[in-house]
């Protein structure tokens, strides 16, 4: 079964961050995302495996 793409809300909840903090720095972190049209998507297993990878970081 193919993974669900979330919001950056679903992923703020899931990393326990503000959204605000997503906003600041997923773009200089390099947060893997996809954008559709207007909007990015995000699949939870990437952030969980950028956010492993960048732990010392964040």
């Amino acid at each position: 079964m193919r993974e669900k793409y979330v919001d950056i809300h679903a992923v703020a909840e899931h990393l326990d961050v503000k959204v605000s903090w997503l906003y600041n720095h997923a773009d200089r972190a390099g947060l893997p995302c996809y954008k559709v049209g207007q909007k990015r998507r995000y699949r939870l297993s990437e952030v969980d495996a950028w956010a492993e990878q960048n732990r010392a970081s964040l």
